[in-house]
C-alpha cells in the first residue's frame, strides 16, 4: 500500500507542473495569473485569525469554512486578468498585519499578505 504524503509536506508538489496558472473567486468575477504555477511551500493552517476571517467571509455570503485550510505560498508575479472593481482589502482589526485580498462579489479570499513575506511570495488559501 503506498502511503500518501500529507498535504502540508512540500515533497507532494515536487514534480508539479509550472505553467501559469489562473485563480479565480468562487463565482469566477475575479481572476488572476500566477506565472510560476509551482507553489513555493504549502500548509495547512488552523490559527485563529485565518479562521475567524473565513468565519467573516460566510457570513457575509462567502464560501463554506472549511475545518482545516489548505494554504500555498506562491511567488508575487501575478498579473490580474478581469474584476478590479471587485477587489477589497480587509484587515481583521487595527493592530493586523495580515492584508486579505477579498472579491467583493462572492466574498473569496484571494490571496493574504504579511509584511513578514517581504513582496516575494502570498498566500492563497485552495479551498477558501
Amino acid at each position: 500500500m503506498i502511503n500518501p504524503k500529507p498535504f502540508d509536506s512540500d515533497e507532494l508538489y515536487d514534480d508539479c507542473n509550472s505553467d501559469p496558472k489562473q485563480v479565480t473567486c468562487f463565482c469566477g468575477e475575479v481572476a488572476f495569473t500566477v506565472f510560476n504555477g509551482r507553489v513555493r511551500m504549502a500548509r495547512e493552517c488552523a490559527c485563529n485569525d485565518c479562521y475567524q476571517h473565513m468565519k467573516w467571509c460566510r457570513a457575509v455570503g462567502g464560501p463554506d469554512v472549511p475545518p482545516i485550510p489548505h494554504g500555498g505560498y506562491w511567488d508575487n508575479d501575478i498579473q490580474l486578468d478581469r474584476g478590479e472593481e471587485n477587489l477589497m482589502v480587509v484587515m481583521l482589526r487595527e493592530s493586523g498585519r495580515s492584508r486579505r485580498l477579498v472579491a467583493k462579489c462572492c466574498h473569496s479570499t484571494l490571496l493574504i499578505d504579511h509584511p513578514s513575506y517581504k513582496g516575494i511570495q502570498f498566500l492563497l488559501f485552495e479551498n477558501a
